[in-house]
């Protein structure tokens, strides 16, 4: 009895095992292990770029896709790596053992990230954010395919049509970041790196505004501009980037469209001045300068830093006028401004720099009025700061509003309670420079 009890178990243990065998999810005979995906924005009321920027990244044993794609969501150019190696299981693993996300000290990354307008988590997942120069990193692979696409190598034009693009990728759960960059006004670093090389993370890529050289800025605003802040360069006026990150997950069994609704990235400072100007004086033409401007963003993040700042002209209009009062306001595109570090200081960040064209009828002179407006930057909470010390827009838009009233004379600019001018002192309390 014993033993035929022990026989009874051994074929019970055996049967179990035999029902237990791994069977590889998404082999062959299951699934495919790779599937076709398409994009669709949703742009609500915003007006859509001409391009945006698509990467996506495998979250577990990486995997990079980069496209170009129209604002509707169809694919311009392809510009796909070539991965190393198949998955062969449909898993959403080749082998590999990466994970995207932030870079640790040991070379290893992690799946952490901190998206723009969104949040940190410590699984690896992160909440949507409600938050672009560098040519189709595709050039730089050495694969025939590649240069191929790129148009270097072959008479096939760069751009693919939406029926002959490569749109398949790898079973899997990934991040898609989606942003739109415009050559002209910004350098995008990062990007090629990126699709060429799985080691390198999405959180990477940056915008950079560009900078003006020299012989550009004496071109566009001619050699006679007073410059009380010569330190600190000047950076192109930028266009509206807008973004989302999210993740995803790609199999047959799930959704395959993948919807995008872009954010802004960049913030909308409106310069509001209020000028009294005296009878018989009319107003040409009014510009302004602002100093503290972030030079560029981590796109996936948001994130800023003040290590080094710059310079942006813009054009300044009348909106009001009301006898003699009269209401100025510019606007300007940014990544994030900076306040000066001391209500004292008369250069450096923060510096608004006022250049007023005036005429008597018979004679015209330039003013320049230098307003340190650390308090009016500092109580709009522009900028966010972060536990590491970096910083992220908080809306999309906001205003300042100068408080100090110009009155423009035919020989002067004084400041409204008839202090007379003072050459480069604090300003946001009621000082103001003035040069004629």
């Amino acid at each position: 009895m014993k033993h035929a009890a022990r026989i009874s178990i051994l074929f019970i243990m055996t049967a179990a095992m035999i029902s237990c065998t791994k069977v590889k999810f998404g082999a062959p005979e299951d699934m495919p292990d790779s599937v076709d995906i398409s994009f669709k924005f949703d742009w609500q009321d915003q007006t859509a770029p001409d391009e945006m920027c698509v990467v996506m990244s495998r979250i577990i044993n990486t995997v990079h896709y980069g496209w170009l794609v129209d604002p509707s969501g169809s694919v311009k150019e392809n510009i796909n790596p070539v991965p190393d190696t198949p998955d062969t299981d449909g898993s959403g693993t080749d082998g590999g053992t990466g994970t995207d996300g932030t870079n640790t000290d040991d070379g290893s990354e992690t799946g952490d990230t901190d998206t723009a307008g969104g949040t940190e988590t410590g699984d690896g997942n992160t909440t949507e954010g409600s938050a672009s120069e560098a040519g189709p990193a595709a050039e730089e692979e050495n694969t025939p395919e590649a240069k191929d696409e790129a148009g270097t190598d072959s008479d096939a034009p760069a751009a693919e049509s939406p029926e002959t693009a490569d749109m398949n990728v790898q079973n899997g759960e990934y991040y898609v970041m989606a942003f739109n960059r415009d050559i002209s006004a910004f350098t995008v670093g990062g990007l090629d790196e990126f699709i060429s090389d799985p080691a390198c993370s999405m959180k990477d890529i940056r915008l950079a505004a560009r900078k003006y050289t020299h012989e550009e800025f004496e071109a566009e605003y001619g050699t006679e501009m007073t410059d009380f802040n010569p330190r600190y360069e000047f950076i192109r006026t930028i266009v509206p980037v807008y973004i989302e990150v999210k993740e995803v997950q790609l199999s047959p069994a799930h959704p395959t469209e993948i919807t995008i609704t872009p954010a802004p990235l960049t913030q909308e400072i409106t310069f509001r001045v209020r000028m009294k100007i005296e009878d018989g004086v009319e107003i040409q033409d009014v510009s302004a300068e602002i100093s503290g401007l972030a030079g560029s963003v981590e796109i996936m993040s948001g994130q800023i830093d003040d290590t080094e700042t710059f310079r942006s002209i813009f054009k300044m209009t009348e909106v009001s006028a009301n006898g003699a009062d009269r209401i100025y306001e510019g606007k300007l595109l940014t990544f994030g401004l900076f306040p000066s570090k001391d209500l004292a200081f008369i250069t450096g960040p923060g510096i608004l720099q006022l250049s007023i064209r005036a005429s008597d009828g018979e004679n015209t002179k330039v003013f320049h009025a230098g307003i340190n407006i650390k308090e009016t930057i500092s109580s709009a909470r522009l900028l966010e700061k972060l536990e590491n010390d970096r910083y992220r827009i908080t809306a999309g838009t906001a205003v300042l509003e100068i408080p100090n009233t110009l009155s423009i004379a035919k020989d002067q600019v004084a400041p409204g309670d008839d202090q007379g001018v003072e050459i480069w002192v604090d300003s946001d309390s009621n000082k103001i420079d003035a040069e004629i």
